[in-house]
């Protein structure tokens, strides 16, 4: 969870969009927003791909546990850990500590935003 996989590619296009929307939020002025761009695709020319954090056989595994849509893969309620269940096992969990009544109560259904 707290780990980045390094890109296998960079994402050009995302990083423009990025900041050309964030230009635009800020309301730049013209002769700084050319600045500005001319940095970022000189950056851009010049940037390549980091070499890869994870050996190939572990990268693979995880991109098979990510696809798993039986498998449910979260932080542990204590310490710096990871957890990897069984999405049923999981969803049963959920439900059964949702079920109780001393604890939680059940609400309207109708969502927050509407007013009554």
């Amino acid at each position: 969870m707290n780990f980045a996989l390094t890109p296998r590619k960079i994402p050009y296009e995302e990083i423009i969009c990025s900041v050309e929307d964030c230009l635009f939020k800020n309301n730049i002025g013209k002769e700084d927003l050319e600045a500005i761009r001319q940095d970022i695709s000189s950056l851009l020319r010049r940037s390549s791909v980091p070499k890869p954090n994870l050996p190939k056989d572990e990268f693979t595994a995880l991109i098979n546990l990510r696809i798993r849509p039986d498998l449910t893969i979260l932080r542990a309620d204590k310490g710096n850990a990871t957890v990897i269940m069984d999405t049923s096992e999981y969803n049963f969990k959920i439900l059964q500590l949702l079920s109780d009544e001393s604890t939680y109560k059940k609400g309207q259904n109708r969502p927050h935003n509407v007013i009554a």
